[in-house]
């Protein structure tokens, strides 16, 4: 049976063990205090939508935040949100096997985040991923937040090599911040942007802002 080093350790170790070694993986590589501190204020009941959320730990992050924020976490896979603290789970809507094509969401989203997706989606299928995505950005008071990887530093070829050889996920690419915004824009004419502070916080990351309404191009 063909499986990438990553799922095996997992099968090894259980969810239990592997848990708390994902957390510290993760942290070699990205803050996710940093990345929240970066994504713009948000309104108490304020609502969130995760796009590839994972297993929840940037959501984790994010509620401990905002007492009063509600969230939701679609993902392609079959599991999602599996790290979400249980204090936490009330607040967030997981939905795996959810393609972005397929979810309807019942009102606007307040903020949209993209943490660490844009890099797995194979470079010629993206401008079709945006396109999905730009009718969220419709409503002129939604804001998207794109969360990547700057290539070219040492941890970034470490980051793209575990993408690799660990998770198995050989279509991984990143892309800088002016392919990003060049991705966007195609899918979403007039678009405004801002770049945060994240990649002078914790290189190679890097956080941009897009939206309609309240950010300077």
């Amino acid at each position: 049976m063909n499986r990438s080093v990553g799922k095996l350790v997992r099968t090894i170790l259980g969810p239990r063990l592997f848990a708390p070694l994902g957390r510290i993986y993760r942290g070699f590589f990205v803050d996710l205090e940093q990345v929240v501190d970066c994504l713009p204020p948000l309104a108490p009941n304020a609502t969130v939508l995760e796009i590839g959320g994972g297993d929840g730990q940037l959501m984790n992050a994010l509620l401990g935040r905002y007492p009063g924020l509600h969230a939701t976490m679609i993902d392609i896979s079959a599991t999602v949100g599996q790290a979400l603290r249980p204090e936490l789970q009330q607040r967030v809507v997981c939905l795996p096997n959810t393609h972005l094509a397929d979810y309807v969401p019942s009102s606007p989203p307040h903020l949209i985040i993209l943490s660490d997706v844009v890099h797995h989606i194979a470079p010629e299928q993206r401008p079709q991923f945006f396109s999905e995505l730009a009718p969220f950005l419709a409503n002129p008071s939604t804001l998207l937040a794109i969360k990547e990887v700057r290539p070219g530093s040492f941890k970034a070829r470490l980051a793209l090599g575990a993408d690799h050889h660990i998770s198995g996920e050989r279509q991984v690419r990143f892309l800088n911040e002016a392919e990003l915004e060049t991705l966007v824009r195609k899918a979403m004419p007039g678009i405004a942007h801002r770049a945060t502070n994240l990649v002078k916080r914790d290189p190679p990351n890097y956080c941009t802002l897009f939206g309609h309404q309240g950010l300077t191009s």
